[in-house]
């Protein structure tokens, strides 16, 4: 591991037959944080996302969905913290923010079935 100019983490991969060496960047923060509920600490978390378009054009981030990424429990204890993979809880998202604002916007969920077409009686 290398330390980019940037202070993130630059992995160097060799290659055969004299290729050149490409650089993969590792960014150390996420670009959504929130207040952990079990350690207290801000941590990074998924990228929020709402269930209908509807409420993502309300704008309020507690009726979007993210789960807390890997963490410590402390700065000074480097075991997993218990509340990793777990939804972040409705009043911690209302106080989420991005640390790159207007370029990792909340998503709506995909549907991962068409809705059903409805056959209307006569």
């Amino acid at each position: 591991m290398l330390g980019g100019e940037d202070g993130s983490r630059v992995a160097a991969v060799s290659r055969s037959q004299g290729e050149p060496e490409p650089c993969r960047r590792y960014h150390l923060a996420m670009a959504w944080r929130a207040k952990c509920y079990e350690c207290g600490q801000e941590v990074p978390i998924t990228r929020p996302l709402y269930a209908k378009q509807s409420l993502m054009e309300d704008g309020d981030l507690g009726l979007a969905i993210a789960t807390y990424e890997a963490h410590p429990r402390r700065p000074t204890d480097t075991r997993a913290c218990s509340a990793v993979s777990t939804t972040v809880p409705q009043y911690q998202m209302r106080k989420a923010h991005s640390t790159t604002p207007g370029e990792d916007p909340p998503q709506v969920a995909p549907r991962s079935t068409l809705p059903r077409r409805t056959k209307k009686g006569k």
